[in-house]
């Protein structure tokens, strides 16, 4: 593994070795430098269909005892993984200052580009732009500010884009927000009567029936209650605010940004997690209907799921003494408690 797509190709053992590493390392990040490594991660996987079953694997050893890291059974793992960090760190900090060399000798000219490319196409007008994307489907779009925008399954968004304002309308479903930073044109993300507002940060956003949760991994953001209304909140790397209409914001401090972004790599993680709401965040990704019936909605799961693998996640419930399962003709899957 290099985080820089060379020599991604490797022995099945590098696989493990590499899979072990990314786990540990992706669970102890600092929060500024989850972003970056979760791009990392998605290319290193992504190369080699060995990494990603092999980081399967992992995180099935790591699930399974319950992301215990003193358990006995995980201290090779842990060990080796260790090893393979410590030296995958030196080799990030060599490439960082090649980079750094490079860099510096183009920074003036590209400043200058930008300044003129930003000049043309900024002197008037309004951008607007659509976005929609069906059960299943995935997407990541640049905006015209240069800000990227990943856009989770089954999620609705409309842009609007002038010489003074940014404002993205979240009208269903989730995205990830990498904004890019201009002071003079605030970037807003609303929805059911919440605003988000940054100027240049990275943030996810999540539609709620009367409102929105927001989590923030870089720089800093505020939540209004409508876009010009009473400030909610003013929230830090590593806040998450669930905010609705009629009710008392929740603040969480330090929240768990590998459970709450895990769908950006393609993955489910739940802590804890009531079962209709781990359906909901299934259901983004398959057509089959699940019901869960009210005797099966106080329960809660725990567990890594991939995100289009409801079969591995109806595996997991039939295999618990806790669930029934019964199938339909038409293949809508019912969720009742057992007796």
């Amino acid at each position: 593994m290099t985080g820089e797509g060379e020599d991604d190709a490797v022995a099945p053992d590098d696989c493990e070795a590499q899979a072990a590493a990314w786990l540990l390392r992706l669970s102890e990040a600092p929060l500024g430098e989850q972003l970056r490594l979760h791009q990392d991660f998605v290319r290193w996987r992504d190369a080699d269909i060995r990494n990603a079953e092999a980081f399967a694997r992992m995180e099935r050893s790591w699930a399974a005892t319950d992301l215990d890291r003193n358990a006995p059974e995980l201290a090779p793992l842990i060990g080796n993984a260790r090893a393979e960090l410590d030296h995958l760190r030196r080799e990030d900090a060599s490439k960082r200052a090649r980079r750094r060399a490079l860099f510096s000798g183009l920074g003036t000219t590209v400043a200058a580009c930008i300044l003129v490319l930003g000049y043309v196409y900024w002197p008037h007008g309004v951008v607007v732009e659509d976005f929609q994307t069906a059960v299943g489907e995935t997407r990541t779009i640049q905006l015209a500010d240069h800000s990227t925008v990943q856009i989770d399954a089954d999620s609705h968004l409309a842009v609007e884009l002038t010489t003074h304002a940014r404002r993205i309308k979240l009208l269903s479903g989730r995205a990830y927000f990498q904004v890019a930073h201009d002071s003079d044109r605030p970037f807003s993300v609303e929805s059911h009567g919440r605003s988000v507002i940054a100027t240049g940060t990275a943030f996810a956003v999540e539609t709620l029936p009367l409102g929105l949760h927001v989590t923030l991994v870089e720089g800093h953001v505020i939540v209004r209650a409508g876009s010009g209304g009473a400030i909610l909140a003013k929230l830090e790397p590593g806040d998450s605010l669930a905010t609705e209409a009629g009710t008392t914001p929740n603040l969480e401090h330090r929240s768990n940004l590998l459970a709450i972004l895990a769908w950006r790599t393609g993955r489910l993680v739940f802590d804890d997690e009531p079962l209709a709401e781990a359906i909901g965040q299934m259901s983004r990704y398959v057509t089959t209907k699940v019901v869960v019936e009210p005797s099966a909605k106080p329960l809660r799961i725990s567990g890594i799921f991939v995100a289009r693998d409801l079969a591995g996640l109806i595996t997991a419930l039939e295999r618990s003494d806790r669930i029934r399962i019964r199938r339909d003709l038409d293949g809508t899957i019912h969720l009742r408690r057992a007796s």
